[in-house]
């Protein structure tokens, strides 16, 4: 067993036991279903920072998903970097008028089931979140195989590691609900931030080591421009997803003023700038050194292997729980979120009233859910899936909701869109569709001759064209229904779906 190993375990174990002792000491403070699921909406400008960063620091999509496609795609990568930023900079302009046209305890689906008068809206835009989630909460499982195998874990034991870091965060999120996925967003964020230096400072000592070549000799530091379809999958996965990205609405909610949502969220972009940039620089670095087909983040941790016994344990101890952080952080957030939805928006606790008791049934809600998404990560991991894939192919399902969400915001609230309801089912219905079959169709085909040649030619076998498929055929579907809508005679219009 390597020194590196060992403090990786215990330093893992140790954030392990804190997460669990968190959610037993506020268990007895979530007892009504305003604290369980919102805290209570009083959330401060600092915590809001805090846990809108935390939550969307993914170690899948993130921290492993911007060094892999860093090292492909060089500076050019910058460009995920400045559409993110623009994305929350746009979420941060419209969070007053989301506060002020919902109700404290909305959810993204019950604000559209209200605003279009229609339970089927309601019903539908939520299972398309809630089956997003899951996903989602499969990709950090994924991110967690990359991590043990770095670590040389045996490859028959990975199974079972995934599964017991599922089950702890089933298990915290559960027992504390809201306020301990926020709480533990504090020391999350300061370990993730740890754990980021020490792979710069890895980095380094590997560059150094191989001669220091330069830099600016490798084609990724020439690589100013992405392939159109990349760009146009970042830019749709980047910009428009905080709009409906029920974290956010949960956290701009649960905020205890306007002021407090707006700045703290504001805040949380200047922390996704010095991240993604150093991460992204970090692949550049990594890079001159990298043999074709190695995997950079497993190439950076295994170097900590030479390091003397006590550093390399001492490694181990902040880089395991700060990269465990990343996952653990974003996997509650996934489950907390996905619990939220079905519990307010599907379930019959959603007629209970804010004070009510009923967190053993909120809990059951998270558990089953979370196991739900234990077993789609297991199975999507042996047909093929990777992370990128399910970054692109499953986050973009949820942008279906956009220009349901965008018309709800920014029509007037006197103005009724129940004649749009329609419209919005049709356009969620095919938005989503679109990403998760070309999502399908590019990973489960991929390298197969068999295709008819201009099937291929028509749809390239290319997950990144999913965000621009949702988003897109979505987009088309909602203004063709609302067009054909008001062409419509007055007389047809009405009808309650």
């Amino acid at each position: 067993m390597s020194y590196l190993f060992l403090g990786a375990t215990i330093g893992l174990a140790l954030s392990i036991f804190y997460y669990l002792l968190l959610s037993l000491a506020d268990r007895k403070r979530v007892r009504s279903l305003g604290t369980y699921f919102f805290d209570g909406w009083s959330l401060s400008e600092r915590t809001v920072t805090v846990s809108q960063f935390s939550s969307s620091m993914s170690l899948a999509t993130v921290v492993i998903a911007l060094l892999q496609l860093g090292v492909v795609f060089g500076i050019g990568l910058s460009w995920a970097t400045l559409t993110f930023c623009l994305g929350w900079g746009f979420f941060v302009l419209i969070v007053p008028t989301i506060r002020r046209k919902s109700v404290p305890r909305d959810t993204i689906h019950s604000f559209l089931g209200r605003r279009y008068e229609s339970d089927a809206v309601r019903i539908l835009a939520s299972t398309a979140t809630i089956a997003g989630f899951l996903g989602l909460f499969s990709t950090e499982l994924f991110a967690a195989d990359v991590l043990l195998s770095a670590l040389n874990l045996n490859p028959e034991v990975v199974d079972g590691a995934i599964v017991l870091f599922a089950l702890v965060t089933i298990a915290y999120s559960a027992v504390g609900g809201f306020r301990s996925v926020v709480r533990s967003d504090w020391s999350q964020t300061a370990l993730l931030l740890a754990s980021l230096a020490t792979l710069g400072v890895l980095a380094v000592r590997n560059w150094l080591a191989a001669g220091h070549p330069p830099v600016m000799d490798t084609s990724q530091a020439h690589s100013w421009l992405l392939p159109p379809a990349v760009a146009t999958g970042l830019f749709f996965i980047n910009v428009p997803y905080p709009l409906v990205d029920t974290q956010a609405w949960q956290r701009a909610r649960a905020a205890a003023s306007d002021r407090a949502a707006m700045k703290g969220t504001a805040k949380a972009i200047w922390l996704f700038v010095g991240t993604w940039t150093f991460l992204i620089g970090l692949a550049l670095l990594v890079a001159t050194n990298l043999a074709p087909g190695e995997e950079p983040f497993k190439v950076i941790l295994q170097s900590a292997i030479t390091l003397p016994s006590a550093t390399a344990f001492l490694v181990g101890c902040i880089l395991a729980p700060g990269l465990g952080a990343a996952m653990f952080s974003s996997a509650d957030a996934f489950i907390n979120s996905a619990a939220l939805v079905y519990s307010l928006d599907l379930s019959q606790l959603r007629k209970r009233a804010d004070s009510d008791n009923v967190v053993s049934i909120a809990r059951t809600h998270v558990i089953a859910l979370g196991l739900g998404g234990l077993c789609v990560a297991m199975l999507l991991r042996h047909t093929g899936f990777g992370i990128v894939d399910m970054v692109f192919a499953v986050s973009a399902g949820q942008l279906a909701l956009f220009p349901s969400v965008l018309c709800g915001v920014m029509t007037p609230q006197r103005k009724s869109l129940q004649d749009l309801r329609i419209p919005a089912l049709a356009s969620i219905s095919f938005g989503f569709s679109a990403a998760w079959i070309n999502g399908l169709y590019s990973v489960l085909t991929s390298g197969y001759d068999g295709l008819p040649s201009f099937l291929v030619r028509l749809f390239p076998q290319d997950v990144y064209r999913s965000p621009a498929y949702a988003f897109t055929i979505s987009s088309l579907v909602f203004l063709v229904g609302t067009l054909l809508v008001f062409l419509r005679p007055s007389s047809q219009k009405g009808a309650r779906i």
